[in-house]
Formats: C-alpha cells, structure tokens, sequence
C-alpha cells in the first residue's frame, strides 16, 4: 500500500551561510541529518542551493515528533554547533503542508544526505 504523503510533516529551511564555509556548512548539514534521522525519527531531507542560498526540505512523521525534537532535545545533536558555527544569521524555517503529492519513493526508502 502506498504511503500518504499527506499525513506527514514536512518543513523548509532557508540558511544564510557565511563565505568560504559552505564546504563546512554542507559537511555539517550530512552530519545533523544522519543524527536526527536515527535518534529522533525524522524521514530525513534534501539540502538544495537556491539563489545563493541552501534550502532544506525536511521530512518528519508528524507535527509531534518535530517539536519534541525542537523543543528539547536539539542540545542532544553533535553536529547542530558545527552547523550553526557556518551561519550569518538564523535559519529560517516555513511549515509547508501537502496540498496534493505523486512522489512516488516512501520515506522508508529514503536516503540521507551525506
């Protein structure tokens, strides 16, 4: 049976990152990525380059599992200083809820960025 996008949480965040640190910026984003995706239940997500800026489009079971991670356990990452060291200013993050989807891979068969 084929799963419904639409029952998940999805949310974009939008990072400034500071020049000449994008290397580290990218490396770091794999890290918190690969942590978050096995302690915390996240799908994972995609990092993109938009505009000279990085865009990440994360995916998560629900609205619930991402606010307990945000809420009180993002000291627990490793990788999030490294991440937040590489930043002129604080990432913005947009909810973008699914009005229709035809992807047609299942978070279960998703990869993490590394």
């Amino acid at each position: 049976m084929a799963e419904d996008a639409s029952r998940n949480f999805y949310v974009m965040y939008m990072f400034s990152v500071i020049p000449d640190k994008e290397l580290q910026f990218i490396e770091a984003w794999g890290k918190l990525t690969a942590e978050v995706r096995l302690r915390y239940e996240s799908f994972g997500c995609n990092l993109h380059m938009v505009d000279g800026s990085f865009m990440a489009y994360a995916q998560w079971p629900d609205e619930k599992s991402w606010k307990t991670f945000w809420e009180g356990r993002e000291q627990e990452v490793q990788a999030l200083p490294q991440l937040r060291e590489c930043l002129s200013k604080e990432s913005e993050v947009t909810v973008i809820p699914v009005m229709s989807s035809s992807l047609s891979s299942t978070a279960s068969q998703y990869k993490a960025f590394s």
